[in-house]
């Protein structure tokens, strides 16, 4: 397992990430997912690129795939539930604006 320290601040807990075989295919599933994503949404978007800002859609689906990278890298509980909270609020942020630029995010 490959692990690496950050600096945080907080002498009492360590903040590691790190990877382990099932780390590392939660990260290949994820890829595969936000590529196949990726290039679905370039049809998507385009009927929408002179008439709203679809830039920020761009900001929140990249905050939530950093997010689940963080949360299937994290090597403790203490990174866990940060990740888990900005994953939340990063996809409901993102599927607000979807619904405001077009008929993106209805469930």
């Amino acid at each position: 397992m490959t692990e690496w320290n950050l600096p945080f601040g907080v002498p009492l807990f360590a903040w590691t990430v790190g990877l382990n075989t099932l780390s590392v295919c939660f990260q290949l599933a994820l890829s595969l997912l936000a590529a196949a994503v990726s290039v679905y949404s370039f049809g998507y978007l385009r009927k929408m690129e002179g008439r709203r800002n679809t830039g920020i859609l761009g900001f929140f689906y990249n905050v939530m795939r950093l997010s689940l990278t963080l949360v299937f890298a994290a090597a403790n509980v203490l990174l866990f539930p940060p990740g888990v909270g900005i994953y939340a609020l990063r996809t409901q942020t993102f599927l607000q604006s979807a619904r405001r630029i077009g008929r993106g995010g209805a469930i």
